[in-house]
């Protein structure tokens, strides 16, 4: 089974949203040190950092491509996608412990983001962390 790799990131000069399968740090015409995505042959947007998210692998119910920093709403309510380290008891028996994309709301670890949760809920995208209202 293959991964896709891919990344969504916001322009810096546009504010558009854009999306890479490459990304590089580093300098263009002396510029700042900042981070770039390649849109097109040889063509390379500067981005805003804190906005890049990496594509999860997961679908919406509309089979729109979830990533970090999505919002997701639905039957669960106002979800944040996000990555890292979780403390998640309900799903855990262990430790509770797991890392990965995981679902968050109000600071708190919900659930980890699965295919199965995503159909439960009728979880769709509605926005993102970086250009909506809903979430600040």
């Amino acid at each position: 089974m293959t991964r896709e790799i891919k990344f969504r990131g916001i322009t810096v000069n546009t504010n558009e949203v854009v999306y890479s399968m490459t990304i590089s740090k580093g300098t263009i015409k002396r510029k700042r040190n900042d981070y770039f995505f390649e849109v097109g042959e040889n063509k390379w947007v500067g981005v805003i950092p804190e906005s890049i998210g990496q594509f999860t692998g997961k679908k919406d119910i509309e089979g729109i491509d979830i990533y970090e920093g999505d919002i997701l709403n639905g039957d669960a309510g106002i979800l944040v996608v996000k990555f890292g380290e979780f403390d998640n008891k309900k799903e855990y028996a262990n430790n509770g412990v797991g890392v990965g994309f995981y679902l968050e709301r109000n600071g708190k670890c919900e659930y980890s983001l699965t295919t199965k949760l995503l159909l439960i809920y009728k979880l769709k995208v509605v926005g993102n962390i970086y250009q909506s209202e809903l979430v600040k």
